[in-house]
């Protein structure tokens, strides 16, 4: 066709057929088909699914169909054409279905048929299943009476075949015509439409499948396709299979979302607002923040180290107490670097500038007050007479320490601490040694001077 291969495609990639090759297990589809599959591997009596149209029950009745192994099932599938062959139409069906080559027209006996069919399926280790699809066309009490009577079919207390039943959401409603019937129901399912990501899925496998190798749809046009479809396969099948046919007309390549819009339209179509896809999880409540001021910065803009602005200024300096309050103003007063400086974000160049030695200088007319008081060790220093020539540190030390049997002359210039460490070194009970007084060179010279007169006047 012409429109495919103005897209380069080989292959027809939206058609509604139930064609295997392009089949697309979403994921309303693949949850439905893991609950109806626990059915049948259960050996469930009934199992039950509804769906609006064009959802893709057939579809996925064959792809069941498809998966049952026949070693272990005999699976079959039967479509009611019509509402008016419902009743006498469904017990026939189902011998053929299971192997009856003749079928009798007495309702007794063809359940009879049916019974030896399935028991020799049952022998064979298998499993009986049988898809009824479009089943909501069970409108009257007679078919629902032969609907009831498969399921009466036992073989040592156990069901010989499995029903699932495909079908609109009507299905559930006519089931009701039948309580016993409808209290049967051991699985019930339902098939949602897809998502906008799942819609979004479908349409590249579909392409893909077909063998595009270029980009057919813009991204605006798959929304487009979603909101016209609502999700619904057959829908979305249909819509973009009119696009793509308008686009060639056209000659817009890639298809955008008003040739979507177009299409959608001629078929009578009417977009839909996206909705929540999952509208039963429970919703984050809404947290309302304060609102900031518009010149705040945010938090994380904030500097690690604070601004200079927001430094707060430094405490006034104490003067010392040996210093006038003048003097430290003239300190405050001179450009010094203080340690408060060292915060700022930018370190900042300064010259000192020598003070002038008047400004430090105390005035005349100040006191300083020097009334502190020593500490007991220079206290008790103090009263020796620093101009006595014999006052030393050996001093102190000796009269902190016993007194010695023979004590030195204060006035000997001979004494100093290496006696005093001689003496202590000494054991007590070695014999004393005489200190031989040293006679300075000052003392000679006197005795010399001395001398030397005596002799002038002796002359």
């Amino acid at each position: 066709m012409e429109h495919l291969k103005f897209f380069d495609l080989p292959a027809d990639p939206f058609q509604n057929e139930s064609d295997e090759r392009f089949y697309y297990e979403s994921a309303p589809q693949k949850r439905a088909r893991l609950r109806l599959m626990r059915g049948i591997q259960q050996r469930k009596a009934l199992s039950v699914l509804v769906g609006g149209p064009g959802l893709g029950k057939t579809t996925l009745a064959h792809s069941l169909l498809r998966e049952l192994d026949p070693r272990e099932f005999a699976a079959h599938y039967l479509s009611i054409p019509h509402e008016a062959c419902a009743a006498g139409w469904l017990l026939p069906n189902v011998a053929r279905a299971f192997g009856v080559h003749a079928p009798s027209s007495q309702i007794p006996v063809l359940v009879d048929q049916i019974h030896a069919q399935l028991l020799s399926i049952a022998a064979s280790q298998r499993s009986a299943v049988l898809l009824i699809d479009e089943a909501q066309l069970f409108r009257n009490r007679d078919a629902m009476e032969e609907f009831r009577g498969l399921l009466n079919l036992l073989h040592d207390g156990r069901k010989l075949v499995s029903l699932v039943l495909f079908g609109l959401h009507e299905l559930a409603e006519i089931l009701k015509l039948d309580p016993a019937l409808a209290q049967r129901v051991e699985i019930r399912v339902e098939l949602t439409p897809m998502d906008w990501l799942e819609s979004q899925a479908y349409v590249s496998h579909r392409l893909r499948l077909a063998g595009a190798t270029q980009a057919v749809f813009s991204p605006d046009a798959l929304e487009a396709l979603f909101r016209c479809s609502g999700g619904v396969p057959r829908l979305l099948n249909t819509v973009a299979d009119n696009a793509l046919f308008e686009a060639f007309l056209c000659e817009a390549k890639p298809v955008d979302s008003s040739i979507v819009a177009a299409a959608a339209e001629a078929l009578g179509l009417v977009p839909t607002p996206i909705e929540d896809p999952y509208p039963s999880m429970p919703k984050l409540p809404e947290i309302s923040l304060p609102a900031s001021e518009p010149d705040a910065p945010a938090e994380w803009l904030e500097p690690l180290a604070p601004m200079p602005a927001d430094v707060p200024a430094a405490a006034p300096r104490r003067a010392h107490p040996l210093v006038s309050e003048d003097v430290s103003a003239g300190l405050e007063a001179a450009d010094l670097v203080t340690e408060d400086s060292a915060s700022e974000a930018e370190p900042m160049e300064f010259e000192l500038e020598e003070i002038p030695a008047e400004t430090v200088a105390p005035p005349d007319d100040v006191e300083i007050d020097f009334d502190v008081e020593p500490p007991p060790e220079i206290e008790a220093a103090s009263e020796l007479d620093p101009e006595d020539s014999d006052w030393s540190l050996g001093a102190l030390i000796r009269e902190d320490e016993p007194v010695a049997e023979e004590p030195h002359d204060r006035n000997d210039d001979s004494f100093d601490l290496r006696s005093l460490a001689l003496e202590a070194d000494e054991e007590p009970d070695a014999p004393a040694v005489p200190v031989v007084p040293m006679v300075s060179a000052e003392k000679e010279d006197d005795d010399l001077d001395a001398l030397f007169e005596e002799i002038q006047i002796s002359d």
